[in-house]
């Protein structure tokens, strides 16, 4: 869903890229299972493609569906340093995962080429209340990143020096138990250890009737001035 709502507001924020497309360069950060690249593929090519993700993996799922001049690159987003050589960057539901989004999302601006677009979406910090309350009814801390909130990645960027647009939506999805809500960021590609030593998370098999995970995404469309 997030990666439909992702592509949709990119083309309504910025409806003449690709009018050169052959000579742009892109950059997925944190790709996972290629998925988002793959739609976008769909509507527009590029000269060429990076994909980056630090699980070797997830990296092996999108080789199979990128079928492009593309370089695949098993690294942690934090230590990429590249950002330069991109005229469209884009990242869903992945830069939370960062050891420090705000400054991450800095330095990609900073490195940013004039003209340059930053597309990104994340889960804000309204996200996950209901199992929240769970960690806190069982004393247990929350092990998830802690999330930024839109407000605060609104106030990274100076206006002067981009155009800035941003949007909100939220959406509820069930899950038959806690439990499998980790199981499916697993799947997805999410780095925590799903073991019996992780029982920041395992506590959780004690407990089997359904739950509510609610989703408040934000989305950004950055791009940085000549």
């Amino acid at each position: 869903m997030s990666a439909d709502e992702l592509i949709s507001f990119f083309v309504r924020n910025n409806s003449k890229f690709g009018k050169n497309k052959s000579t742009f360069n892109a950059l997925d950060i944190g790709c996972g299972t290629g998925e988002l690249t793959r739609k976008i593929l769909e509507k527009f090519k590029f000269h060429y493609l990076e994909l980056i993700d630090f699980s070797e993996k997830m990296l092996e799922i999108s080789k199979r569906k990128i079928h492009c001049k593309s370089k695949l690159i098993l690294s942690d987003f934090d230590h990429y340093e590249e950002y330069f050589k991109f005229n469209l960057i884009y990242s869903n539901m992945s830069l939370h995962w960062s050891e420090d989004i705000e400054n991450l999302i800095k330095k990609i601006f900073f490195k940013l080429k004039p003209n340059a677009t930053f597309l990104f979406s994340f889960p804000n910090d309204k996200s996950f209340k209901d199992l929240k309350i769970i960690y806190k009814n069982k004393k247990k801390n929350f092990n998830l990143n802690v999330l930024p909130s839109h407000r605060k990645i609104i106030s990274l960027f100076d206006t002067n020096k981009c155009v800035v647009k941003e949007k909100k939506i939220n959406f509820t999805k069930m899950y038959d138990n806690p439990l499998n809500f980790y199981k499916e960021l697993k799947l997805i590609g999410a780095n925590f250890k799903m073991s019996n030593e992780n029982e920041s998370i395992f506590f959780l098999r004690k407990i089997k009737q359904e739950i509510k995970i609610n989703f408040y995404i934000s989305f950004f469309y950055i791009k940085k001035n000549e």
